[in-house]
């Protein structure tokens, strides 16, 4: 993953541009045109991420290991006493996930389109995917927040579900200047690649 040189180099572009180019608008157009070639690289960079698998989310000590500033992945075990298919396990996941009583409750909820996506039941599916510059905070959010804080989460606990049976992937992005900038454009990436069942977005 070479972000940094990418980075650079479309930072040293830019500034040439602006240095001809006349009126803040078109100065803005410039600066435009040019992330626009750099952004477009950033979907095969994402593809190409390798996820470290961490723990599952009963593990606090190694859940507090993970403090720095990338993207978290949260999957689901699937395992059950029923044999169920796919479409099968999708529509019971729904049912359960989507009660009323947690509409209101600053939570996330399924993505139709995103859970049409899966065709396949593996004993782990994707759940939610996030980014933080603080993973093991904001993992512990997803498991420790109640229903009724306004802090947008998972809230595993809250909703009675087992952290065991959830488990936790990373990619760093530790060391990258822009990072407020890449991780979303990252974020969006590889949510379109993994289809995560749930989120706010």
């Amino acid at each position: 993953m070479n972000l940094i040189v990418e980075r650079d180099s479309c930072a040293s572009v830019v500034g040439k541009e602006l240095a001809t180019q006349g009126g803040a608008w078109d100065r803005l157009r410039a600066v435009d045109k040019q992330l626009a070639r750099c952004f477009a690289g950033l979907d095969g960079i994402a593809a190409d991420f390798e996820w470290k698998s961490v723990c599952v989310l009963s593990d606090e000590a190694k859940i507090a290991e993970q403090a720095y500033p990338g993207l978290y992945l949260i999957e689901v075990c699937t395992t059950s006493p029923a044999k169920l298919d796919c479409a099968a396990w999708l529509r019971q996941f729904k049912e359960g996930w989507d009660l009323e009583e947690y509409r209101h409750a600053f939570t996330s909820t399924t993505k139709k389109i995103r859970m049409s996506m899966h065709s396949e039941l593996k004993e782990w599916m994707p759940l939610y995917l996030g980014k933080s510059m603080k993973i093991s905070k904001r993992v512990q959010e997803h498991i420790e927040l109640k229903l009724g804080h306004r802090t947008f989460a998972l809230k595993l606990k809250a909703r009675g579900l087992n952290p065991s049976n959830y488990r936790l992937h990373t990619v760093s992005l530790a060391g990258l200047s822009h990072y407020d900038c890449l991780a979303p454009v990252l974020e969006l990436a590889s949510r379109k690649l993994i289809n995560p069942l749930v989120g706010k977005q």
